[in-house]
């Protein structure tokens, strides 16, 4: 959630990029990203176009409206973490087998530092230090659950570092090493994948949708139906909203 000094720019500068191809369906698909990345409807790509724009706008904040902005979003951090001070991160343990003790422990520990420090890997050697706030989360709603270290596979690195479950300090650092390890891994094989995707038979999209999850698989299988295609379908995209799911109809017959 908080960012070192030279992410922010970097953050910036793709957004300029981006949302000039979000100003609709066409502009998309006629930019560099749509054999990609695909939009599942105009409100999702709207949705994504907004906080973009939203983002873009913290550059223009002087000294005093960016001191103010940091302890704001601070001050929610703070709201949020009183709670979860005694929290367990039990979804760990799907990841780590059965060595699940010792990830739960070392994990929840980690969960506790990163809602303290708004970073994940603030004790890795090589790490510069992180002032500057996300962006990302600062236009969203943040409620507690945003923290990845779950997410990696656990199990193999416990397994071989031998760790018990009262070494909790050294069981975090391992595990903070593999998850950065993983992390990056992922990176560099969805880039090349991504590279040669022309080469490929088989395609790589990645398709957002910037709405209710529940409601969107409801609509799939709407899709899906022998009936004929509904691009609007009788399916609320959000509870109490008036809008419905409509994806597009060039993806989705």
């Amino acid at each position: 959630m908080m960012l070192d000094e030279a992410s922010p720019s970097l953050l910036i500068t793709q957004c300029r990029k981006l949302v000039p191809l979000a100003e609709s369906m066409d502009s998309w698909k006629q930019g560099p990203h749509s054999h990609i990345i695909v939009m599942c409807g105009s409100d999702t790509l709207s949705e994504i176009g907004r906080f973009r724009k939203l983002r873009l706008g913290t550059p223009n904040l002087d000294p005093k409206q960016t001191r103010r902005f940091k302890e704001i979003f601070q001050d929610g951090i703070r709201r949020i973490r009183k709670p979860l001070k005694a929290s367990r991160v039990i979804t760990s343990i799907r990841s780590a087998g059965r060595l699940a003790p010792v990830a739960m422990h070392a994990v929840s520990e980690q969960f506790k530092r990163f809602w303290a420090t708004g970073v994940m890997d603030d004790e890795l050697p090589n790490v510069k230090p992180a002032n500057r706030v996300n962006p990302t989360f600062s236009f969203s709603t943040i409620s507690g659950d945003e923290f990845s270290l779950p997410a990696f596979h656990l199990a193999e690195i416990l397994a071989s570092s031998g760790l018990e479950i009262d070494e909790t300090p050294s069981a975090v650092f391992e595990i903070m090493q593999t998850a950065c390890q993983q992390f990056s891994t992922w990176c560099k094989a969805v880039v090349h994948r991504a590279r040669t995707a022309s080469a490929s038979p088989v395609s790589f999209v990645v398709r957002m949708y910037a709405r209710e999850a529940l409601a969107f698989c409801r609509a799939l299988y709407s899709v899906n139906s022998p009936s004929k295609f509904v691009m609007h379908s009788p399916l609320f995209s959000t509870p109490w909203k008036g809008a419905v799911v409509q994806l597009d109809n060039t993806s989705y017959r």
